[in-house]
């Protein structure tokens, strides 16, 4: 499952990418602007969310003229099925440079090995 918009507009966002190693699955969002206490990260037994709120810059009329707004805000949301079992004692979330990167360690049952095949 993967949905998510923002502010009810058709743009997903933040946009994210997934992927997986033999050892971990990596979540990496676009979220600048955004403080990275204000993004709530759920993990369930199948599945990553995202969410969060982007709270609109108030200005008053004696501001001036305002002739474009096309930043967005709202409350957002997205949720991902993970492709594995993960340990979730052991997440790790990170934010640099409006980029949140989410490391998710997969239980050991999870982890894929390598089968040497020997030849006889």
């Amino acid at each position: 499952r993967s949905r998510g918009t923002l502010g009810g507009s058709a743009t997903l966002f933040p946009k994210v990418d997934v992927r997986e190693t033999d050892s971990e699955i990596v979540v990496t969002a676009n979220v600048p602007g955004i403080d990275p206490n204000d993004v709530d990260i759920e993990v369930g037994d199948d599945y990553i969310s995202l969410s969060g709120k982007i709270e609109k810059e108030s200005k008053d009329a004696s501001d001036g003229k305002v002739y474009r707004y096309e930043r967005e805000y709202g409350e957002f949301r997205r949720d991902f099925a993970l492709p594995a079992r993960v340990d979730k004692d052991a997440i790790v979330a990170k934010a640099k440079n409006g980029v949140l990167t989410v490391t998710l360690p997969k239980v050991d049952s999870e982890k894929k090995k390598k089968v040497k095949v020997e030849v006889e």
